[in-house]
C-alpha cells in the first residue's frame, strides 16, 4: 500500500464461483480512515484536501462505505473514478445524506475510486470499513450457471416463494 492508494488483492475466483446466483458484487474489507492513508495539499486560500483512492482489481465498479462520518460544517467528500472529473459521487457533508453518520457512496466505474475530502481547519471523523466490488458482466455470469436461460423472463408469481428472491442492480 503507498500513502496515496490501498490495493486489495486480486479477488478469489472461488468467491465468485461459489456466490449466490445473482449476485452483482461482494463486500470486501479495508478499514481505512483519513490518519491511515492519504496525502494532503494546502490551498492558496488555506483550506486543506486530503486525497487517497482503494483500488480493488478487476472490478467493474465500486461503491465506498461510510461510517463514524462526522464533519465539520463547510467540510466535503467527493468520490470519482482517477481519470474522470465528470462522474462524481458527493459531496458528503456533516453526518452523511440520511444524517446516521453510516452510508454507502453512489457507484464509480472501474476498480479505483479516488476519495477527496476537502476541510477547512481540523479534519472530522469518518472510516472507511469496506468496498463493493461490483462484478463486471463477464463475473457475473459465473454465479449462476442458469444465466444463458435468461434472455426469457419468468413470471416470478408462478413458482414458489423462494424462487421470487432477485437481486437488481440498477445503474444511473
Amino acid at each position: 500500500m503507498s500513502n496515496l492508494t490501498y490495493t486489495l488483492p486480486i479477488l478469489d475466483q472461488k468467491i465468485i464461483e461459489t456466490g449466490a446466483p445473482n449476485q452483482v458484487g461482494v463486500t470486501r474489507p479495508v478499514d481505512l480512515s483519513p490518519a491511515r492513508i492519504g496525502t494532503t495539499f494546502t490551498n492558496p486560500d488555506g483550506t486543506q484536501l486530503l486525497v487517497f483512492a482503494i483500488r480493488s482489481p478487476g472490478a467493474s465498479r465500486l461503491r465506498v462505505q461510510f461510517d463514524s462520518f462526522d464533519l465539520p460544517v463547510g467540510d466535503e467528500v467527493y468520490l470519482h473514478a482517477p481519470f474522470d472529473n465528470t462522474t462524481f459521487a458527493g459531496p458528503y457533508r456533516r453526518n452523511g445524506p440520511w444524517r446516521d453518520r453510516s452510508f454507502w457512496s453512489g457507484s464509480i466505474e472501474g476498480d479505483t475510486v479516488v476519495i477527496e475530502y476537502h476541510f477547512r481547519s481540523t479534519p472530522g471523523s469518518l472510516r472507511i470499513p469496506e468496498v463493493a466490488h461490483i462484478y463486471s458482466d463477464s463475473e457475473r455470469r459465473r454465479t449462476d450457471p442458469t444465466q444463458e436461460v435468461l434472455t426469457c423472463e419468468l413470471d416470478a408469481s408462478c413458482y414458489e416463494d423462494s424462487n421470487k428472491n432477485a437481486v437488481g442492480r440498477i445503474i444511473f
